[in-house]
């Protein structure tokens, strides 16, 4: 049977349902949907809910969507298309109670149970007939479908009608519930009404924000909270410009006067979010733009010295210091900012003291390659000030100018002095002096040139050799010899030099000369007078002690080797092949032995230098004799250490019969070879130490009665200077004047006795064992000098002076010379001034004669020296000028004036080595007519020119007899 129109009619009618249905079904959701949605926004509107209230919100919303798509859903599903469905559906609208169209759609399937035929057609005809007159809407609900509607169009028109009235709640409340998590402000009924001043605002300028409030409620205070990527906040109070005016009412605010605050920014470094933060409410994020402006980033400056210099190039970063260089030295100026740059100016102000100068412009170039460089190139001229502005690409300048100093450092002269030999010295006749010449320069130095004179002749220039002492030529030193043999220089010239140093400034070279040396000549004899005067028995015999230490450490590093040469003997003579530890042990002691002979050849030629220099004293000779005879032996001990490094280094490197056989004769050799440590050189050397003991305490002791005798003779001077005031026991104001310089005399004089008798007593108890006689007289003179009480007496003459009691002054003075002159005899006794009857016993193997010469030589070194520098500090007599001894060299250390020893001349520093006389240049010669006249001693007149000093020497004899 034919059942199509029956099924037409259930599709159509199962359609129309579904879509009622679903519109039934979409309302109610959309309007649920709608009226939660506008409940949570009338919720965070009242309460302004917190980030996680609103993440609440958002899950109930999405909930409660969820729930209804599902049912959705299901109701999409149940009205999927299923024919009995719908046909029961129908039947039930329509009230039939047949089931004509069940059992017409049954029948009509080809599977159906085959009854009556008949009946089967009639059946299906009858529910084709029923499902003809079905309208197309049976399963629609009207009402229900209406009824979703109305709920959609119901709550979307009070959406509508809510945005309408308070579009300002929605815009501040869809964005919170949309991010929960983002920075948006919850609804306020504030108005916010926010600038900024300047706007854009530039790098590092003051910024004002500002922001006008109007409400119904206004807040007593606003802050800014500053917001950063990270979501850091940092908040700063804003203080209120202006009030609020209260309208007829009462009200605050319904006036619409706004309430003004603001916060003022020094600075401002970069762009920042902020918002304004109330009590009744918060503004959106603004942004305050920083507009950025040329920084000095970095600035490098480069120096281009003039070409004359030789300098290169160098570059450096600009120090707060500013520019410094040299006079004409090209600066660059290197710029880096932070923004493109179009250039610059750059201005520089002379200094005060140059206010005739105009200023100086110099426009900055950017640089082709990077924007964000500029350069700037002038050559320096002068001192004074710089300042920097830079132009950014995009019009902006630099707020900030770069200011410094510049300062050109001129080329100096340069610095010359004579380093060697001392400003004044004294030569003796036929030696050589060397002198060396140190100079120095900021740039360079070009010559050397030394200009010498005899007596009044001009000085001649002489080009010197100059050396250089580094590598750009600032340090240099020149030698020179002066050869007074071929100069033909005598006894009472005067040779006067000075250096000259050139350097290398254009135009000639800059130039400066050294002080004005002055060599005095003298006869041998007068050299030595003078060496003594400087050369004392301590200086001796501290030579020989540290030559003494200097043997017994080498002594000790003999015996050691030797104990290692026994134990090496003894396994060679084992046989057998050497180890390599043994190898190492040999190589070990061939560098100590090594050691050992380069120690052994210097105390060899310091032996030697010394054997070679001149003898001052009667007790030098055998002393000399001494030296001479160990020099050969510590030669031996050298050559002999040396032999046994050799042959341990061949034996070590190839271990042979031969090489050992040479090594055991070399080791034998170094063991036989004992001189000078021998058990009688020893005990001979101990001796002479002690013998050199007893000398210097003879010396010591004749030099406190010597400076006794002078203070004898001083003291009697001075009361016959207090003898003009005998007869006056009062003095005028000049008068006293006078006697108080004489009473500073006394006090001198009486600290001068005090001095020699502590000095007497402390010697004497040093020499009570090896000068007995001398320890006695020197211990009663100390005693006779306390029980005669001279002291007391010097001060009283000091204190009377100081009072003006000139009688009473001179008779206390002349009371303490009287008792001085009294020790006279004690004082020759002892040997002050004359040698008899010493207690000294042949000291150095001498004889008594030579020791007699030994002390006359010394007592007349110490008068002369008496009021010069001397070793024993003492002089009474004021201080002569310092000359330097140039001539042969004299050994001792310490406080010793030896003639090798130069000063520091004007430039500082210490001036090195000379070569020897064969490397020095050759000495000029000085013409014989030069030098006809001659004086009588160079010691008598120093400076006095020669052909006039005959008539000075008779010139001040002449005074000297008038005065007596």
């Amino acid at each position: 049977m034919n059942a199509d129109g029956l099924k037409q009619c259930l599709r159509q009618a199962n359609r129309r349902g579904m879509a009622a249905g679903l519109l039934r079904a979409v309302g109610i959701t959309v309007g649920t949907l709608v009226v939660a949605l506008l409940l949570a926004v009338a919720v965070d509107a009242a309460t302004g809910l917190p980030a996680w209230g609103l993440a609440a919100v958002d899950v109930l919303l999405l909930t409660l969507a969820v729930v209804l798509a599902v049912k959705l859903a299901r109701q999409v599903y149940g009205w999927r298309y299923r024919p009995h469905r719908v046909a029961v559906m129908l039947e039930r609208r329509m009230g039939w109670q047949d089931n004509r169209l069940i059992n017409a759609l049954h029948l009509a399937e080809p599977d159906a149970h085959h009854g009556s035929e008949q009946l089967r057609e009639q059946a299906v005809r009858q529910g084709v007939q029923a499902a003809a007159v079905v309208p197309g809407a049976a399963l629609v609900d009207h009402r229900q479908t209406l009824r979703g509607v109305g709920v959609a169009g119901g709550a979307a028109l009070a959406g509508l009608l809510m945005y309408a009235l308070a579009p300002a709640v929605f815009h501040a409340v869809l964005p919170r519930l949309f991010e929960p998590g983002g920075d948006h402000p919850p609804f306020t009924l504030l108005q916010f009404d926010i600038t900024a001043d300047p706007a854009p605002v530039y790098y590092g300028q003051p910024a004002t924000i500002g922001v006008a409030l109007r409400g119904p409620r206004l807040p007593e205070q606003a802050n800014v909270v500053f917001v950063n990527d990270a979501g850091q906040r940092q908040r700063l109070p804003m203080y209120r410009v202006t009030s609020p005016v209260a309208s007829a009412s009462g009200t605050v605010g319904e006036a619409g006067e706004a309430l003004t605050f603001q916060l003022q920014m020094e600075q401002v470094h970069r762009s920042r979010r902020f918002y304004i933060d109330t009590p009744e409410g918060r503004s959106r994020v603004q942004t305050l733009e920083m507009r950025p402006v040329p920084l000095f980033q970095r600035v490098e400056v480069s120096y281009d010295y003039p070409d004359y210099t030789g300098w290169a190039t160098t570059s450096e970063r600009l120090s707060p210091g500013g520019i410094r260089a040299l006079t004409d030295t090209a600066v660059t100026l290197t710029f880096e900012a932070n923004v493109p740059l179009a250039g610059g100016k750059m201005t520089l102000e002379p200094a005060d003291e140059q206010a005739g100068l105009a200023p100086l412009e110099v426009t900055l170039t950017p640089d082709a390659d990077d924007p964000t460089r500029a350069r700037v190139r002038f050559t320096l001229g002068f001192d004074g000030r710089y300042a920097i502005v830079l132009h950014g690409a995009d019009g902006t300048v630099s707020h900030e100018t770069l200011r410094g100093s510049v300062r050109t450092t001129p080329d100096d002269l340069p610095r010359v002095r004579i380093a060697e030999p001392e400003r004044q010295a004294i030569v003796p006749e036929g030696w050589t002096v060397p002198v060396q010449v140190a100079a120095n320069d900021d740039i360079a130095l070009d010559r050397l040139t030394l200009s010498r004179g005899v007596n009044q002749w001009p000085a001649i220039p002489t080009p010197l050799t100059a050396e250089r002492r580094d590598r750009d030529g600032r340090q240099v030193t020149g030698e020179y010899a002066f050869d007074l043999e071929a100069l033909g220089a005598r006894a009472g010239d005067t040779i006067h030099f000075y250096a000259t140093a050139y350097d290398t400034h254009p135009g000639g070279g800059q130039s400066a000369d050294s002080a004005v040396h002055v060599f005095q000549v003298i006869t041998m004899e007068e050299w030595a007078e003078f060496a003594r005067q400087r050369y004392r028995i301590e200086h001796l015999e501290r030579e020989w002690r540290e030559m003494q230490q200097q043997l017994r450490a080498l002594q000790a590093q003999r015996e050691a080797a030797l104990e290692q040469m026994t134990a090496l003997r003894e396994q060679m003579a084992e046989g057998g092949t050497l180890s390599e530890a043994d190898r190492q042990r040999m190589a070990e002691l061939a560098e100590e032995l090594d050691a050992y002979s380069q120690e052994m050849f210097d105390l060899f030629e310091q032996i030697r230098e010394r054997t070679e220099q001149p003898t001052l004293y009667e007790f030098e000779r055998p002393f000399m004799d001494m030296l001479r005879r160990m020099h050969m032996e510590v030669q031996s001990q050298a050559t002999a250490a040396a032999d046994v490094s050799r042959a341990m280094n061949r034996a070590r490197a190839e271990d042979t019969p031969a090489n050992r056989q040479r090594l055991a004769e070399a080791m034998q050799r170094f063991a036989d070879q004992q001189r000078p440590f021998t058990r009688d050189e020893v005990r001979e050397r101990e001796e002479a130490e002690q013998d050199l003991e007893r000398l210097r305490l003879a010396e010591q002791l004749m030099a406190q009665t010597g400076q006794l005798q002078s203070v004898v003779e001083q003291q009697r001077e001075l009361e016959r200077r207090l003898a003009r005031y005998r007869h006056r026991e009062t003095l005028s104001p000049a008068e006293q004047l006078r006697a108080a310089s004489l009473a500073e005399e006394q006090a001198a004089l009486r600290r001068e006795v005090t001095r020699v008798r502590e000095q007497l007593r402390e010697l004497g108890e040093q020499a009570a064992e090896t000068l007995p006689q001398m320890s006695a007289s020197a211990m009663d003179l100390a005693d006779a000098l306390e029980a005669l009480q001279v002291e007391r007496d010097q001060h009283d003459a000091e204190r009377l002076a100081h009072a003006g009691q000139g009688r009473y002054a001179h008779q206390a003075a002349d009371a303490a010379a009287e008792k001085l002159e009294s020790l006279l005899a004690m004082c020759e006794g002892m040997g002050g001034r004359s040698t008899a009857d010493l207690d000294i016993d042949r000291p150095l193997g001498m004889s008594q004669s030579q020791v007699r010469q030994s002390l006359q030589q010394m007592a007349s070194a110490r008068a002369a020296g008496i009021g010069a520098s001397g070793s024993d500090g003492s002089g009474m007599q004021g201080s002569r000028s310092r000359m330097a001894l140039a001539g042969p060299a004299m050994s001792g250390g310490g406080d010793a004036d030896a003639a090798a020893q130069t000063a520091a001349g004007e430039l500082g520093g210490e001036a090195d080595g000379l070569d020897d006389a064969e490397s020095r240049p050759a000495a000029d010669t000085v013409a014989v007519e030069q030098t006809t006249q001659r004086g009588g001693g160079g010691a008598a007149l120093p400076g006095v020119p020669a052909r006039y000093r005959q008539a000075a020497e008779a010139y001040f004899q002449r005074l000297a007899d008038d005065s007596r």
